[in-house]
């Protein structure tokens, strides 16, 4: 259901004159009311009807085994000037957090997560682990902050069971010290043939479990946080040095062969002693993220304006605060990017700030 909901957040890096291949297309009433927002709308086709077209290009949301088996029909289609042709997926442990603890161990980055792929495996790590505090275990292939488990003071029988089922089902998972978050973040960056670009950088909304619910953009970053968390950042971990220079060294070689987009997650906590604390990489995502398609957003709204796209329950939201969201436009106010009548479980929300 989230995955046909949120389809119509595509549009945030789409142009004019691309093509979005969508499962469950919008109704041409939402379409309308998208154009009159201010949305320089793409062709909308139902994914498996595109034929005969020359294309310049394929961008999927990430090149899983599932999209490169529906565009592998449209390989030939692909203008070969471009640099977005056709390809197969790429490995499944760049989809995998697995890629993310590689990351941290490229960057020399110690007391990282440790990827485990056997349940007794799992069991010793979360084990020792907990000497040290309260445990959060991911599964590998999990998304948006679900499939995890805090482990706080013993891997009692319910925990085994949770960890055979999640190795089963994800072929390992990750094991980490809990922290506890104050600021999730993200740096998006855009992998080409011979050169990384950091795109821009977004704060993250999520629950008390890690789980996502949003993501706040601005022109820049650092409005965005608190006053002592950025002095921490800026001053003291030297952040910027980290997202412009030492992640940007190592990601060609990373991920060999791959172009297109990608986002680091990262967080900042606090410290048993009560000082602040981060990790660098949280979670790589090769592949778009929500964090991207806020600040795609973001540059098709008004100038300087900042922005909060936001997925939220459909059973949750009130028939007056839809209707709130039916005037909104890129140069503010609160809109819908999916169509509400369509969504089954989940509405996608962008709003300018005002």
């Amino acid at each position: 259901a989230m995955e046909e909901d949120c389809e119509m957040v595509m549009l945030g890096w789409c142009r004019r004159d691309d093509i979005a291949l969508m499962r469950r297309p919008p109704s041409n009433r939402h379409l309308a009311r998208l154009q009159r927002a201010g949305f320089h709308l793409p062709e909308v086709v139902a994914a498996g009807s595109l034929r005969d077209r020359k294309l310049g290009g394929l961008r999927p949301w990430a090149w899983s085994p599932e999209a490169a088996e529906l565009l592998r029909p449209h390989a030939g289609d692909v203008s070969a000037t471009v640099p977005w042709q056709w390809r197969e997926a790429i490995p499944a442990g760049w989809l995998s957090k697995e890629i993310g603890v590689e990351l941290l161990g490229r960057l020399g980055v110690e007391g990282r997560g440790v990827v485990c792929r056997e349940a007794g495996e799992a069991v010793e790590t979360v084990e020792t682990m907990l000497g040290g505090g309260p445990v959060l275990v991911k599964g590998a292939f999990a998304c948006a902050g679900r499939e995890q488990l805090r482990v706080v003071k013993t891997v009692d029988a319910t925990t085994r069971k949770w960890l055979d089922r999640m190795i089963g089902s994800h072929r390992c998972v990750v094991v980490e010290r809990w922290r506890e978050r104050l600021l999730d973040f993200s740096a998006l960056y855009e992998l080409g043939p011979d050169r990384v670009d950091l795109t821009g950088m977004t704060v993250m909304e999520n629950d008390a479990r890690g789980r996502f619910l949003g993501t706040r953009v601005a022109p820049k970053w650092g409005g965005l946080l608190n006053e002592d968390v950025a002095a921490f950042l800026f001053r003291e971990a030297r952040v910027m040095d980290w997202y412009r220079e030492k992640i940007p060294a190592v990601l060609p070689d990373l991920l060999p062969g791959y172009m297109g987009p990608l986002g680091v997650d990262a967080m900042v906590f606090r410290e048993a002693n009560g000082s602040f604390g981060w990790s660098p990489v949280v979670e790589l995502n090769v592949r778009m993220t929500m964090g991207r398609v806020a600040l795609e957003l973001m540059r098709k709204s008004r100038p300087n304006s900042s922005g909060t796209l936001r997925i939220m329950r459909k059973c949750q939201v009130d028939d007056r605060e839809l209707l709130a969201m039916q005037d909104g436009t890129l140069e503010g106010g609160p809109m819908l990017l999916n169509d509400p009548e369509q969504a089954r479980e989940f509405l996608v929300r962008w709003e300018v700030a005002t």
